[in-house]
């Protein structure tokens, strides 16, 4: 039994390791040991190799093998496949649930990844989101602002209600200026 414990912690290992190196997810297309490998433990030791399967090429998986063995001689191995989940916990550069006010003398919004890189001003002025589950036109008022990005209200934004609470009631009308991107409403 501890061998097998040895394996899965190799396994949650690797998986942590794969969590702080995202960016080098696409260098593990051949087997290869793991700087992370082998641990020893008090009570044995595991190594861990990650790859790309073969049964499974043309596409972003890799199989992460974790051997573990015992001081009794014990020994355990555990796979697992591995698909990569970007999670973007915010879709927006801005969302309210209720309304948005970009307005002002040159306020706009931007956005980029920060996982791929520093901001270094390539692909700027682009992935500046705005959105609002309101339907009603005068929720999402950019008034001098800019959005670089897309602009969308309506009901399809239900799922991100409760994330936001407007502290106060908005009914301003808007000509949303998108300087970059598309304007949608839907329900």
């Amino acid at each position: 039994m501890q061998a097998f414990y040895l394996a899965e912690a190799g396994i949650n290992h690797a998986q942590g390791f794969l969590k702080q190196n995202i960016s080098d997810w696409n260098n593990y297309t051949v087997p290869q040991n793991l700087p992370i490998s082998p641990a020893t433990l008090n009570a044995g030791n595991y190594g861990v190799t990650i790859e790309a399967p073969d049964q499974l090429s043309g596409n972003n998986r890799r199989k992460i093998v974790a051997t573990a063995s015992t001081s009794s001689g014990a020994g355990s191995e555990i796979e697992m496949i591995l698909d990569p989940q970007h999670f973007f916990p915010f879709n927006f550069a801005a969302f309210g649930d209720e309304w948005v006010d970009i307005s002002g003398r040159h306020a706009y919004t931007d956005s980029y990844d920060s996982s791929v890189a520093p901001w270094t001003g390539e692909g700027n002025m682009q992935n500046g989101e705005v959105g609002t589950n309101s339907i009603d036109a005068g929720d999402l008022d950019v008034g001098n602002g800019s959005i670089y990005g897309d602009a969308s209200r309506g009901r399809r934004h239900d799922k991100y209600r409760n994330q936001l609470r407007p502290s106060r009631n908005h009914y301003w009308f808007s000509n949303c200026i998108v300087r970059a991107g598309t304007y949608a409403f839907g329900y």
